[in-house]
C-alpha cells in the first residue's frame, strides 16, 4: 500500500514536469539556476523506521547513505547509491510478558548497493529530486537472537514468541529504494537536503517461527535523512563551466 501511494505520487508530480520547466528555463538567468552540475556526490544520515511485518521483530535504527549522480541533462541523471542501515532487535512479547527471557547479541544490519534513474525539478535555489534504484543487499541477520519462553502462573501455559531462525535466513537479497530529496542551494556547488526514502529487500530473507508456523519478513524501512550534496568539478549539464567569484 505504501509503495503504491509513493509511486502514484511520483507519477502525479512529473505530469507537471513540462509546464514547470516553461517558467524555469530563462536563458538570461545565472548558470547555477538554469542548469544542474553534471557530477554530484551526496552524503546523508538519519533514522530508519521499520514497516510492515518487519516492525513486529525490529525497532528503529540508523542509516548512512552515499550516492553519486551523473546528469545527462538538467532533468535526468543516473544515480548510484550505497546505504548501510541497522535496526535494533525488538521483542514485542517481552512488553506483554515481563517474565520472558530475551537474549540480544546484535542488531539486524544490511549494506546495499543500487542503481537507477533520477529526475530533477528546480526553482532558483530549490531543487527537487525523485529517484528509484534497484540493487543488492548483503545482510547480517545472524546475531543469534532468541526469546526463551517462561511458564505462566497457570501450569502448562506458555506465551507465544517469535523465534529467529538464522539457519533459514539468507545472507543477501535483491534491494529497492524509492526516494525524494528536497535540496536547498547553500552555495553554487553545495546543497543541503532532506531525504525521505522507502527501502526494502525482496523475497523475505529473514526467517522466524511463531508457535508451529514458519514465516519470513523483508527488511523494510522508511528512512528520514538529512545531508549535503556537493558538485564535483565545474561542468554543468549543458556543458558550460561554472565561473567562481574571485
Amino acid at each position: 500500500m505504501i509503495r503504491n501511494k509513493l509511486i502514484l505520487g511520483l507519477g502525479l508530480l512529473f505530469t507537471l514536469w513540462g509546464s514547470a520547466q516553461d517558467n524555469l528555463d530563462n536563458e538570461g538567468a545565472p548558470l547555477h539556476v538554469r542548469e544542474v552540475p553534471r557530477y554530484n556526490l551526496s552524503v546523508g544520515f538519519g533514522v530508519s523506521q521499520p514497516l510492515g511485518e518487519f516492525k513486529d521483530v525490529a525497532g528503529a535504527g540508523l542509516n548512512i547513505g552515499v550516492s553519486y549522480d551523473y546528469y545527462f541533462n538538467k532533468n535526468l541523471a543516473l544515480s548510484t547509491g550505497f546505504n548501510h542501515a541497522y535496526n535494533e532487535f525488538r521483542a514485542n512479547d517481552r512488553e506483554t510478558n515481563e517474565n520472558a527471557d530475551v537474549r540480544e547479541v546484535a542488531n539486524y544490519q544490511k549494506a546495499s548497493f543500487s542503481l537507477g534513474p533520477l529526475l530533477t525539478l528546480r526553482d532558483n535555489r530549490f531543487q527537487f529530486d525523485a529517484y528509484g534504484r534497484l540493487g543488492y543487499s548483503f545482510l547480517n541477520t545472524d546475531p543469534k537472537q532468541a526469546i526463551i519462553p517462561v511458564a505462566q502462573p497457570l501450569i502448562g501455559q506458555f506465551p507465544e514468541f517469535n523465534f529467529y531462525q538464522p539457519e533459514e535466513s539468507k545472507d543477501g537479497s535483491m534491494y529497492m529504494e524509492l526516494g525524494l530529496r528536497f535540496n536547498y542551494y547553500f552555495r553554487k556547488q553545495v546543497q543541503l537536503f532532506f531525504n525521505p526514502a522507502l527501502a526494502s529487500t525482496f523475497g523475505e530473507p529473514v526467517a522466524f517461527t511463531r508457535g508451529s508456523e514458519s514465516y519470513g519478513v523483508n527488511m523494510t524501512n522508511l528512512h528520514f535523512n538529512i545531508g549535503v550534496k556537493i558538485a564535483l568539478g565545474k561542468e554543468y549539464s549543458n556543458g558550460e563551466k561554472r565561473v567562481d567569484e574571485q
